[in-house]
């Protein structure tokens, strides 16, 4: 784990004290079977294959990439759409996902917080733990955001303008699939 995932970690289980609950760490291997707890994935898809497992299947509009880079060899980023997120010098992205029951036909939501580097990773367990009354309303299933951050501010330095993916991810059934 590095520094950056601490950082993450620690807003995460200050997010859920803040509303009264006393989380569980585990690692993966260590999950028991079934998922009908509230559950919350640290980590992008390279690094953890729960995240990854609940992005291939609830989020396939969502796609990992590599991109070539001459100097510092391939970079990670995902494709939404016609969107692109992928790190620079100035911008890191950081993303928080919901997954609701009604998405994931579980008891309980799912929630993925993931970066695309280790500066992404801390602002998206900042965003959940003390920016999270800027989040789309809690009564609402599953919501997808992408999180611009300022690279020379660091993790704290998050963009005033959450990207909402959700209608991106899981488009709107249209009348005639209805």
């Amino acid at each position: 784990m590095g520094t950056h995932d601490a950082y993450a970690m620690a807003h995460i289980l200050a997010a859920y004290r803040k509303i009264g609950v006393e989380p569980s760490v585990m690692s993966v291997q260590s999950l028991p079977d079934g998922l009908d707890n509230h559950l919350t994935c640290i980590g992008g898809h390279a690094v953890n294959r729960l995240t990854r497992a609940h992005l291939t299947l609830f989020c396939p509009r969502f796609v990992p990439f590599e991109t070539s880079q001459e100097a510092t060899g391939p970079r990670t980023g995902y494709r939404c759409g016609s969107d692109d997120f992928v790190d620079s010098e100035d911008r890191a992205w950081g993303f928080l996902v919901k997954l609701g029951p009604k998405l994931t036909g579980r008891l309980t939501s799912t929630i993925l917080v993931w970066g695309l580097g280790p500066l992404g990773t801390s602002a998206a367990g900042y965003v959940l733990s003390d920016l999270h009354r800027r989040l789309p309303a809690e009564n609402q299933d599953s919501y997808f955001i992408a999180i611009p951050v300022q690279t020379v501010i660091g993790y704290r330095g998050v963009s005033s303008d959450f990207l909402d993916l959700t209608t991106r991810v899981w488009p709107p059934p249209t009348s005639a699939s209805i």
